[in-house]
């Protein structure tokens, strides 16, 4: 009778326990919802990741193969690994949250903001997940190109067309096609959703008299035409960011470029000559950190920092660089010796010499992973 007694003190003590926790995350959804930086359909699934995670997992490291691995990232307070059949999302313990297999026979993925866009290359296919549930699934006339995820939860995919180069189609998160846009001269190399999930800004790629150029384009849903239209010369523009202060970040071979998305007032970054961009890695709230090269050199490589409005953090002109990695708070460093993690201010927090070779790193709240032939570590800060 007495150990009854106990076993269900123990119960009311995890009940309890659980209680508090649902509210802290309930009151954390409101504080976030009244200022504008959270969708209700965000909170159920961080809601739903977060007692998900609860299960314990074998814990790190966690055996892979990498020949069969062909992307991994970020998702919710885990990894998201991506195979040619399958994705597999990871808890921060290593345990399996979801699997979903794929029919895909060139995939791909778009991480942000605890979620992902799967897509094929390969055919019009494509899906929207969490760390734990499939939430939209889609087929489109032609081939994906890119693909990319919003704050709001809506998503942009960038498709082949038969009328023109490529055709941009953004769906809410209710499935709802509210905007397309045919580029018909040059072909879409990159997309972004603003953080209010009113806007979309297009990187469209060309050539004129043997020239690249990119047209940086940004279009507001109850609009035809784009409110902004920006031309890079010499420029092949790959990757952009809203950063939620009005800043619009682009990412290209030879410049980095933010956009102050009203006047289109620009700051530019362009790399020095003989350098090439060689590892870049962008924070859900926009922060920013590349790695240049010199002249292919990767023993002589320059790593700069920037925040989420575009402005210099940091840099670091030590050569040796193999990988980096960018959170919304931290920036994590790889080098043949081992990881190094620093402050917003480019002060080293901590240092964790590695054992074997590793080829990527990621970093998601205080833990970083690091990625081996055969194993995926994890280190915690």
């Amino acid at each position: 009778m007495k150990k009854k007694k106990n076993a269900d003190k123990r119960l009311r003590v995890l009940l309890y326990l659980v209680l508090i926790l649902a509210m802290a995350l309930l009151l954390v959804f409101i504080a976030a919802r009244a200022m504008g930086d959270v969708s209700f359909s965000r909170a159920q699934d961080g809601f739903r990741d977060f007692f998900s995670g609860l299960t314990e997992g074998k814990g790190y490291p966690y055996e892979i193969d990498l020949r069969n691995i062909r992307q991994i990232d970020t998702i919710s307070s885990g990894l998201l690994l991506l195979s040619g059949d399958s994705s597999l999302s990871l808890s921060g313990s290593a345990g399996t949250l979801m699997t979903k297999k794929l029919a895909f026979t060139n995939p791909a993925f778009s991480a942000a903001y605890g979620r992902a866009v799967v897509y094929d290359r390969n055919s019009g296919e494509w899906l929207l997940q969490s760390a734990t549930k499939v939430l939209m699934e889609k087929k489109m006339k032609m081939n994906v190109l890119t693909a990319s995820v919003g704050r709001k939860g809506n998503v942009a995919v960038v498709t082949a067309s038969e009328s023109a180069q490529s055709l941009l189609t953004v769906f809410d998160k209710e499935r709802q096609t509210v905007f397309e846009w045919k580029c018909a001269k040059e072909r879409i190399s990159a997309v972004a959703l603003s953080d209010d999930g009113k806007s979309v800004a297009v990187a469209a790629v060309g050539a004129q008299d043997a020239q690249l150029y990119t047209r940086l384009l940004v279009f507001e849903f109850n609009k035809k035409d784009p409110v902004s239209d920006i031309r890079y010369g010499g420029t092949a523009l790959f990757r952009l960011r809203f950063s939620g202060t009005g800043k619009l970040l682009a990412f290209g071979d030879n410049l980095m470029s933010a956009v102050a998305v009203k006047t289109e007032q620009r700051e530019e970054l362009p790399y020095p000559a003989g350098s090439s961009l060689y590892r870049l890695s962008i924070a859900d709230n926009g922060r920013s950190a590349l790695v240049l090269s010199e002249h292919g050199d990767k023993t002589a490589t320059k790593l700069y920092v920037f925040d989420k409005n575009g402005q210099k953090e940091w840099e670091q002109a030590q050569g040796g660089i193999l990988d980096v990695a960018c959170s919304n708070s931290y920036t994590a460093v790889l080098r043949e010796d081992g990881i190094s993690v620093y402050s917003n201010k480019g002060e080293e927090r901590n240092t964790f010499p590695l054992e074997e070779h590793i080829s990527q790193i990621f970093i998601n709240g205080r833990r970083v992973y690091a990625v081996g032939w055969r194993a995926i570590a994890q280190y915690s800060f």
